[in-house]
């Protein structure tokens, strides 16, 4: 369970989220082609995933959403249960970007010291994602074309239009010459790993500062990837996934279909293969919240109370289960990361570069 403290006084966090879209079809980058992007056999988990509402004394008109896993080309989402007090109305789920899918729900009555718990039971189904038969055969897309032209410009943390990202993209570029797409972009991969350190923080760094001092998580290191890559005109995008996050980046067949392709940019030595279990519950890092001109990485759980007493708190409900209900404990390591989320005090202002994590 990722833990978090949310006081509302006098105010409340937005409720929805708005992005690329409001449909909730796979988006269309991402139906990789049968035969050039593969998986191996699907690994079933079981997560939950929802809060847990605590009010310091009677509160009303609470609205919640958490996001959840959704279903892409290499995983499989399937609801096996609601879970729920009383006081939880129904659930719902939204989908206010094609990149994530958030679960709704209303609180009618939040009552002193007796915690609302409200989560869904999830089956998951995850492949791991192959490394293609012929990598070479794929190419940069000219022109990029799409939802993927989006994934060009920069995000929160990934400042790929600094002249020192430029600067790093075109020296790999004329080291890469005009060789295939995939060695240079692998090229950008081993740069990344090798001139950043890996070292845990509890605070988001652009990608910028990762390069200044030399050290870095998954956060960093999938930054600096990415904006290197857009910086050299070639989509990228972070995926999050509970405890860890990693790049892909987008190349074309020979017939001009697009395919986005993982990496592991933190840990294990994984370009062009996944071998991840964990649910994703969220593929982008450039957001927008309602009422809030600057975009954020991620999509994080909110609530919006109607009265909200002397204050409310919330814990996230994120972990994964046996099939006897029992909370399953994962090993820390480079690939799987405790991370903290933000309460309004410690949320970044408009000139913070670090963002706590979720």
């Amino acid at each position: 369970m990722f833990k978090f403290s949310v006081i509302l006084l006098l105010h409340c966090i937005a409720l929805t989220c708005a992005a690329y879209g409001q449909e909730q079809a796979l988006p269309k980058n991402d139906a990789n082609s049968v035969g050039v992007i593969t998986y191996g056999q699907p690994v079933r988990t079981i997560w939950e995933f929802g809060l847990q509402i605590s009010a310091v004394d009677q509160a009303a008109g609470a609205i919640a959403t958490v996001p959840v896993p959704m279903d892409w080309p290499e995983q499989t989402v399937r609801v096996l249960s609601d879970e729920k007090t009383k006081t939880v109305g129904r659930f719902r789920h939204a989908n206010p970007t094609k990149e994530t899918t958030q679960l709704e729900f209303r609180v009618n009555r939040l009552a002193a010291e007796e915690p609302t718990i409200a989560y869904q039971r999830f089956e998951i189904q995850r492949r791991p994602t192959l490394k293609p038969d012929n990598p070479h055969a794929l190419k940069i897309a000219t022109p990029v074309t799409g939802r993927a032209k989006r994934f060009l410009k920069p995000s929160p943390y990934i400042e790929s239009t600094d002249p020192r990202i430029k600067a790093i993209a075109k020296t790999l570029k004329s080291k890469h010459g005009e060789g295939p797409a995939w060695d240079w972009v692998e090229s950008i991969y081993r740069y990344v790993r090798e001139n950043v350190e890996y070292e845990f923080d509890e605070q988001i760094h652009s990608c910028l500062e990762a390069l200044d001092s030399g050290k870095g998580d998954c956060e960093e290191l999938s930054s600096l990837f990415i904006a290197i890559c857009r910086a050299s005109k070639i989509p990228a995008r972070a995926v999050w996934i509970p405890g860890h996050t990693y790049p892909e980046f987008y190349l074309v067949d020979e017939a001009g279909n697009g395919h986005w392709i993982p990496c592991q940019a933190a840990g294990v030595y994984e370009f062009g293969e996944m071998n991840e279990t964990r649910p994703v519950l969220q593929k982008g890092d450039r957001f927008r919240l309602p009422g809030q001109r600057k975009h954020v990485r991620y999509l994080k759980p909110t609530l919006q109370a109607k009265d909200p007493g002397g204050g409310i708190s919330i814990q996230w409900i994120s972990r994964e289960i046996n099939d006897a209900g029992v909370e399953l404990k994962h090993s820390p390591d480079a690939n799987s990361e405790s991370h903290s989320t933000p309460t309004p005090s410690q949320a970044p202002t408009s000139n913070s570069s670090t963002e706590p994590k979720p």
